[in-house]
């Protein structure tokens, strides 16, 4: 991992090839395209935290952590058992990915430029239409009580209605610049085969499936889906 200086913010990045951010962002992008051309609600959610202390890695670890609380509760209202396997293929889809405000906009919201160094987090969500939710989810998730007990200070969610490829690429703008590295993506919800397991061969097999799952349904490199693969276990199931 390398330091990188931007408008005086320094980033941190991955030493990887500089078409892999772009090809991962661009699978995900038609990944969710094809979720929504299936019939699933697509929709936009942009979490803003309030301050956290400590460094860069500090902060984007506990913001991970708040959104899969978040996640969680999202999860359990969609499924009735989330944790069930034969209900996973109903969980909602969702991917993550930390971003600064661009500097053109600094002057727009003092507050979002100077806390937490401008870090916040863009994402891209998928929901089942025929889950049990008695309201739609961008009404759901910025009511406040959702987020109670976790740093997060607001969160906007707008349906995607059209151009989800585009909207995939804006929330991933700032790992296609190289600003964050792959593996601060967050991507939800994290499968059966990702958890951590006592048999080192039984790992072995379970991660060489979930590579597979990775390849079939995306199309993409066994080097991209295997980065996929790793931002899906950054952080620890809770729910």
């Amino acid at each position: 991992m390398e330091p990188k200086e931007n408008n005086g913010f320094t980033y941190r990045y991955s030493v990887y090839s500089h078409s892999l951010p772009n090809n991962i962002i661009g699978a995900y992008g038609n990944w969710f395209k094809q979720q929504l051309d299936l019939g699933w609600d697509g929709y936009f959610i942009t979490i803003m935290f309030d301050n956290i202390s400590g460094s860069i890695e500090t902060k984007i670890q506990v913001m991970k952590k708040d959104i899969y609380k978040v996640y969680g509760k999202v999860a359990t209202r969609t499924v009735r058992n989330p944790r069930s396997g034969s209900r996973t293929h109903l969980l909602p889809k969702a991917i993550f990915v930390p971003d600064v405000p661009a500097y053109k906009q600094s002057e727009c919201d003092l507050r979002d430029v100077s806390v937490n160094d401008g870090i916040h987090f863009h994402g891209v969500m998928v929901v089942n239409n025929k889950a049990r939710f008695k309201e739609p989810l961008h009404l759901f998730m910025t009511d406040p009580r959702l987020y109670v007990g976790t740093k997060i200070c607001r969160i906007h969610v707008e349906p995607i209605t059209s151009k989800v490829v585009f909207v995939t690429d804006y929330a991933g703008k700032a790992i296609k610049r190289e600003r964050f590295p792959i593996d601060d993506v967050l991507v939800l919800p994290m499968a059966a085969s990702e958890l951590p397991t006592r048999h080192c061969s039984q790992a072995r097999d379970e991660h060489t499936r979930a590579i597979k799952d990775i390849q079939s349904s995306m199309n993409v490199s066994d080097e991209v889906a295997e980065l996929i693969y790793r931002s899906s276990r950054k952080v620890t199931r809770s729910f």
